[in-house]
């Protein structure tokens, strides 16, 4: 998330791009560009950092949080349709329907909810290649601390290993199966 990442100008990330998309022109790999995370600087960012690449990239990644979190398509549909001119295709590379932002825990139904309008409408409505969700659980079989200083969380497995109600609505009749590989070893 270049647009997130204090530091980075959108200049530095079109130059690490530009040396991917060198690589992969000799070794036959794909890069997906931007990687942008849908905050208001997005377009912005997009517009300055597209400027600076040297080969128009043919794959573009968006990690749509705040869209699924405020169930607002706009960013989003602004970022696709500004790009419609420069690439092929749109990719969700990382989304999430919070259990936790900066502190403040969410239901399971909220969670639960925001996974159906990803599912159920921003997904049809951009038509992503790949949508990639991040994440399953939470490392070690923990349960992530809801805390501004832990981060946020987006799993749609607790620490036992069991299916939230998100994660029914991601994976459907699958949750179920996920879950004893989910569970923690005895």
């Amino acid at each position: 998330e270049p647009n997130d990442t204090p530091g980075l100008t959108a200049a530095g990330a079109a130059h690490y791009t530009n040396a991917a998309l060198s690589d992969c022109e000799r070794h036959g790999c794909t890069v997906i560009a931007g990687n942008l995370l849908d905050s208001a600087n997005m377009v912005s960012y997009e517009r300055t950092y597209s400027s600076d690449l040297v080969v128009k990239p043919a794959n573009w990644g968006v990690h749509p949080y705040f869209a699924v979190k405020t169930h607002r398509d706009s960013a989003i549909r602004e970022f696709t349709e500004d790009l419609l001119t420069r690439a092929d295709v749109t990719w969700f590379t990382e989304v999430g329907a919070y259990v936790c932002f900066h502190g403040e825990r969410h239901s399971e139904s909220q969670q639960a909810s925001d996974a159906s309008w990803l599912v159920n409408t921003l997904i049809p409505a951009v038509g992503p290649l790949h949508v990639f969700y991040y994440e399953f659980m939470f490392k070690n079989h923990q349960e992530q601390p809801c805390s501004v200083t832990a981060g946020p969380n987006t799993s749609i497995y607790n620490d036992h290993g069991e299916p939230r109600l998100a994660a029914r609505v991601i994976l459907g009749s699958a949750a179920s199966s996920f879950a004893t590989a989910m569970r923690p070893p005895r």
